[in-house]
C-alpha cells in the first residue's frame, strides 16, 4: 500500500468516526504512518484528568472500517479497551 494524501484523509476520517462512536467528551487525536500500519495517538479527558494513549492499527483496518461494520466493531472494541475511562459516557465518569 502506498502512502498518499487520500490514504491519510481516509485514516483520519475513519479514526474520527470510531472515536465519535465511542462517545468521548473531549479529545484530540493524530494518525501517523508506521512501517507496519498506523499509530493513533488519542489525548482524552478521563477520571484522573487528561491522558495520552497510543494505539497500533493494522494498515488496512482503518480504511476497511469505513465500509465494513465488523471491521468497525473490532476497532471500536480495540479503542475502548485501550482508551479506558475516556470511553465511558460522561455521566459515568463522575
Amino acid at each position: 500500500m502506498e502512502w498518499t494524501i487520500r490514504t491519510f484523509v481516509q485514516a483520519r476520517d475513519a479514526t474520527e468516526r470510531v472515536l465519535d462512536e465511542l462517545g468521548l467528551g473531549n479529545y484530540l487525536f493524530d494518525v501517523e504512518p508506521r512501517d507496519d500500519g498506523w499509530e493513533v495517538k488519542v489525548e482524552c479527558q478521563g477520571r484522573e484528568g487528561w491522558k495520552v494513549t497510543r494505539v497500533a492499527v493494522e494498515r488496512e483496518a482503518l480504511e476497511r472500517s469505513l465500509h465494513d461494520g465488523a471491521a468497525r466493531a473490532h476497532l471500536l472494541a480495540t479503542f475502548r479497551d485501550r482508551i479506558g475511562d475516556c470511553a465511558l459516557p460522561q455521566r459515568e465518569q463522575r
